[in-house]
């Protein structure tokens, strides 16, 4: 029997092997309130002044500032639960009919979205709005129709078979801890820009990265590639100590989300300590790295521990 794999938000520089936050499902009938056909609205050209219209079913669930794919248009009629994930969706319809529709559909809700994989059995496309990026990954099965789900990578259908889902709220949470523009150090810096992490933040950058990056024969800038088993961006809080991150945010808002952090740290880590969280079936383990000036905190998810 295949080792489960912990789904690992999202990074364009490759794919990784574990399978990460897929998005959260809406039940069915809101999932076909949202994708349907919006009923055309006729008024009189001169409406009485105390007249009001209800709110339709799609404006009632606009998208908030804790998940930006709370709207995300599901292909009409799909069916979560495909699987074994309760995010994977399901229809009987062709990849063609499928991908013709988010296409369509994906620009009307304000996403931004290009096409990275166009397969002959798959098709994956990047999208992002809101701070958080995602891919969503169509597949067609022959004889069953076409699935598809959001992870934070390109998805194929051996990957889905083994999956562990990481819970949406997660990439959540770690969307929010982006920093305003001119948010100030400990010591009163200005760190406008600086939101995702470099190996130069890091004390132990080795204990990150899977490759530090620099620059090739030709001149050329290599990416660093962040460890396989790191969830998501690192994200640099500038201004807050570990201490002060992990007791004003992260713990009350992922309680809030239905995580369990455990109360102790699990050990240190990079320069950092540990803190397990739970969810469901999920653990994974936050690390929390003072930057290597002394000027913020670097948020790191590790979806096994790494110790």
């Amino acid at each position: 029997m295949p080792k489960a794999v912990r789904l690992p938000i999202a990074r364009t520089a490759q794919s990784q092997p574990i399978i990460p936050a897929i998005a959260k499902p809406l039940p069915l009938e809101r999932v076909q309130a949202v994708v349907a056909d919006p009923t055309p609205i006729t008024s009189s050209p001169t409406p009485a002044p105390t007249e009001t219209t209800a709110p339709t079913d799609t404006e009632a669930l606009a998208p908030t500032a804790t998940n930006p794919l709370e709207d995300f248009p599901h292909f009409p009629g799909a069916k979560a639960g495909c699987l074994d994930i309760p995010s994977c969706f399901q229809t009987g319809n062709p990849l063609a009919k499928v991908a013709a529709y988010f296409e369509k559909e994906l620009p009307a809700k304000q996403y931004e979205q290009r096409l990275e994989i166009d397969e002959t059995d798959r098709k994956v496309y990047q999208f992002s709005r809101a701070g958080l990026t995602q891919y969503l990954s169509l597949i067609e099965i022959e004889g069953t129709g076409t699935v598809y789900v959001l992870a934070d990578a390109p998805r194929t259908l051996d990957e889905l078979k083994k999956a562990v889902e990481v819970p949406v709220e997660l990439g959540n949470v770690l969307a929010q801890l982006v920093p305003e523009t001119g948010a100030a150090g400990i010591n009163g810096e200005d760190f406008a820009d600086s939101i995702n992490a470099t190996p130069k933040d890091f004390t132990e950058p080795e204990r990150f990265y899977e490759s530090l990056g620099g620059v090739d024969a030709e001149g050329f800038e290599i990416t660093p590639t962040p460890n396989s088993e790191i969830y998501g961006d690192l994200k640099v809080v500038r201004g807050q100590t570990p201490e002060q991150i992990l007791v004003s945010t992260i713990t009350p808002t992922l309680q809030g989300n239905g995580f369990t952090v455990s109360a102790n740290s699990s050990g240190e880590y990079g320069g950092g300590l540990l803190y397990q969280i739970q969810k469901g079936k999920f653990t994974g383990y936050l690390n929390l790295v003072p930057t290597k000036d002394g000027t913020g905190t670097i948020v790191t998810v590790w979806t096994s521990s790494p110790m």
